[in-house]
């Protein structure tokens, strides 16, 4: 089953232009590309993460976009995952729940992030519009503040069984290292 995992958190820069076409900078020939001629390029079996500007109804577009081309040129239709950090893995079941409600038009896009927080606003309408369009799965990634803090003051030695996300698998010394050294 191809897999996209489409988290948001920052990786590629993606800008609206006047056209309100959706560029990708491609770092490596220092220009900008379509959605379209950088979807062929990228294979549809891999990991994807994507930038956050909290509240940016043209960032979540452009995400929404990206996530629908790869969707199409990879024919994975059904077959594809977004995990979203402000949602919380503890609640993954209510999260399944829930939008299968919205997904079956039981509750809408508003009912659904009501659910979870007070309120999110219209801009992550079409990521969510998206994952339901091309009936992908709808993932929660981020820990509670209670548990965040918790593993800040006392390391990840300090949380119990169920507060670790299962399938969690360390980094190596080097992918820190690697960590550290993108993060400046």
């Amino acid at each position: 089953m191809k897999s996209l995992l489409i988290t948001m958190i920052v990786l590629l820069s993606i800008s609206k232009t006047v056209d309100a076409s959706v560029q990708i900078f491609n770092f490596d020939t220092r220009n900008y590309e379509t959605l379209e001629s950088l979807s062929l390029k990228l294979p549809g079996n891999a990991y994807y993460v994507l930038g956050e500007i909290h509240y940016s109804d043209k960032v979540q577009q452009a995400q929404a976009d990206f996530i629908s081309q790869m969707v199409i040129t990879h024919n994975s239709e059904q077959a594809f995952d977004v995990n979203w950090e402000f949602l919380n893995y503890k609640d993954q079941n209510k999260i399944q729940k829930e939008f299968q409600r919205y997904s079956n038009n039981l509750i809408n896009v508003e009912q659904f992030l009501e659910i979870f927080y007070q309120s999110r606003g219209n801009s992550y309408h079409p990521i969510l519009a998206t994952v339901k369009k091309y009936k992908g799965n709808f993932f929660g990634v981020n820990a509670s503040r209670k548990i965040k803090q918790k593993l800040i003051k006392n390391g990840l030695g300090s949380l119990s069984p169920e507060d670790i996300p299962p399938n969690m698998e360390m980094g190596s010394d080097l992918y820190l290292q690697l960590f550290i050294k993108a993060m400046g």
